[in-house]
């Protein structure tokens, strides 16, 4: 196995996880908070819960794109180097 598919594949274990992560993390803090306005439509809570929601939110998204980066990094190397024909 050479180093360029080794590099990729380890890339790709350890990003698809952290995007994996980001990604259900965010997507479940904002279904969240439509179930809780699903829940109680007029409920107003003090203090700004939704503020809460939204910056739980960005950080996963955030986390999401850190293990994305590499992931793709990692993809990219494990894809098959194309040929140059020579004219």
């Amino acid at each position: 196995m050479s180093r360029r598919l080794l590099v990729g594949a380890v890339l790709v274990t350890m990003g698809l996880p952290v995007a994996g992560y980001g990604l259900v993390t965010a997507l479940g803090e904002l279904g969240g908070m439509y179930q809780h306005a699903m829940d109680d439509p007029l409920d107003q809570p003090p203090g700004g819960e939704e503020r809460d929601a939204s910056s739980k939110i960005l950080t996963s998204a955030v986390i999401g794109v850190i293990g994305a980066v590499p992931a793709s990094i990692g993809l990219r190397l494990l894809m098959p180097r194309r040929r140059r024909r020579g004219g």
